[in-house]
């Protein structure tokens, strides 16, 4: 490590999850002695490269990272990004993401910039790891505890069960529903972003699935090719193609992307003779090529006399929304509106008590008040709080309260994934209550 950069110090200091303070003082130097360092000011000397490589070598796990990084981390922005916007030193956000207590006003900031930038700004700076994010079955035991006869949490639900019917229960995915079957039929160009989990494939399919059943003049094109990072505008064009039933044969699907071109318009041509509507669905859209989505565009603005051929559904995670407001991607963006699938939120424990009835699983026998409150509480920011990992982390707590031949309460909540670990005073307080009842 004799040639350390300060760029590599700082990363290292980042990963290990250390702030300035303490990173300083493993090395034995001041703060601003640091944060020379890392600027490039002063050089590594042979002495504190050893000390940063023993730190390094330390098998002790880094110090967790607060909720705060993991946003970032999803929206595609850099801490220089939020010291820019916020006007603070790129030092004090860096501590911050490294779980620094203190900066107290820098965190008033933060909170500030995040609810006005439409992210997540409750529990920012709380210490959490990871999501359960693999997929949890209801054991035996539970479900002859509970007379769970079919697991209300199950991810592959039909549509109608996920979200239920009621549009008043949930008007954030009401809204995101009616805006997805505008762009249907009127063919509007839209683009929906949301967590893994949220549900957006599983609304869409809803949305289709409502269509089929009323006769509605819709006609979904969607390329079949599973890895959308290869998904070429050849490819594209020959689905549409392929779907209309113009051509299928090599020599029929054209030579040369213009000649391909020609035929996936005049394919379009004849989907809109017979009276339907068509869109080009495409979901994992975060993971399609640039190219692909500067062709867009001119895909969207094929017509014939004064009729729309063509519009564009793309459904994808939170980074479909920076790929497409990139500036090479400028022309699409203007023509394509983005929308949020939104987390449940606060309703979470109406969620919980909705999939529960639409199974003929009584919630009271399930869970106590407390422990839907509990659940609702460590599952309430944005970052967990989608279905699927509702859904798992409930499973989990299920299966916990089945063993200890109880019901899903505080205590079972706080105790039952150590991945989601509460506060220790959180602990600390209802162990009093319990001691006390």
């Amino acid at each position: 490590m004799s040639s350390l950069s300060g760029k590599k110090l700082r990363e290292i200091r980042t990963a290990r999850g250390l702030s300035q303070k303490q990173f300083a003082q493993l090395l034995g130097v001041s703060r601003s002695h640091l944060t020379h360092l890392e600027l490039g000011r002063y050089r590594v000397c042979g002495e504190l490269a050893e000390k940063v490589s023993n730190i390094v070598a330390d098998s002790a796990p880094p110090k967790g990272r607060p909720v705060l990084a993991r946003v970032l981390n999803v929206y595609g922005i850099t801490p220089v990004m939020v010291a820019k916007e916020i006007g603070v030193s790129v030092g004090a956000v860096t501590d911050i993401l490294a779980g620094e207590p203190n900066r107290l006003g820098v965190k008033k900031q933060i909170q500030k910039w995040a609810a006005a930038r439409g992210l997540p700004s409750e529990n920012l700076f709380n210490e959490q790891e990871e999501p359960p994010m693999e997929a949890v079955y209801l054991t035996e035991a539970a479900k002859a505890r509970f007379r769970i006869f079919a697991d209300p949490f199950d991810p592959d639900l039909d549509p109608e069960t996920f979200f239920g019917a009621k549009k008043n229960q949930w008007p954030e995915i009401a809204a995101v529903e009616q805006q997805l079957r505008n762009a249907y039929l009127n063919q509007k160009n839209i683009a929906i972003r949301g967590q893994v989990g949220s549900g957006k494939s599983t609304l869409n399919r809803r949305v289709l699935g409502n269509f089929e059943k009323s006769g509605e003049s819709v006609f979904v094109i969607e390329p079949e090719i599973v890895d959308k990072a290869l998904l070429r505008p050849s490819l594209i064009l020959e689905s549409i193609i392929r779907a209309a039933n113009v051509g299928t044969s090599k020599r029929s699907l054209g030579n040369s992307l213009e000649e391909r071109s020609g035929l996936a318009k005049l394919a379009l041509t004849t989907v809109a003779d017979r009276g339907l509507k068509a869109s080009l669905l495409i979901e994992e859209a975060h993971l399609l090529p640039d190219d692909t989505i500067k062709h867009f565009k001119s895909m969207s603005e094929w017509y014939r006399g004064v009729d729309k051929l063509l519009s564009i559904v793309m459904i994808g995670q939170p980074e479909l929304d920076i790929k497409i407001k990139r500036w090479a991607n400028r022309q699409w963006f203007s023509r394509c509106v983005t929308i949020h699938m939104p987390g449940l939120g606060k309703k979470i424990p109406n969620y919980l008590h909705f999939r529960c009835e639409a199974k003929g699983v009584d919630s009271g026998k399930v869970f106590t008040e407390a422990g839907v409150a509990a659940i609702a509480d460590r599952m309430k920011t944005q970052t967990y709080d989608t279905p699927l990992l509702v859904g798992n982390f409930t499973k989990h707590c299920i299966n916990k309260a089945a063993a200890l031949g109880t019901r899903v309460d505080e205590r079972v909540v706080m105790e039952a994934r150590p991945v989601l670990r509460p506060e220790k005073a959180q602990v600390r307080q209802i162990k009093k209550r319990k001691a006390k009842g």
